[in-house]
């Protein structure tokens, strides 16, 4: 998970992916990966815009880029997590 801000109090989501794994943390199923469609003038710290940038973060969550909500996101995981007996 991925989020706007190192300020938690300010933070929201703009990228999460699953991943499921055994007990050792061995990978054994990759789930759903989505980039959340954010204002980037949210972003306002700049160690993260650069990072960001660097990562092409910023162009992903670009309105016309990524269409995905957080609800959206929420959704599509936990029916992830159901179809693999999760939840």
């Amino acid at each position: 998970m991925e989020l706007s801000d190192r300020n938690l109090a300010e933070a929201s989501i703009v990228e999460i992916a699953v991943v499921l794994t055994d007990y050792t943390l061995r990978k054994k199923v990759v789930g759903p990966h989505f980039v959340i469609q954010t204002d980037l003038d949210t972003i306002t710290d700049e160690r993260t815009k650069e990072r960001f940038e660097e990562s092409g973060l910023m162009f992903d969550m670009q309105e016309g880029s990524s269409s995905v909500t957080v609800a959206d996101a929420e959704k599509q995981i936990l029916k992830f997590l159901r179809g693999e007996g999760i939840v």
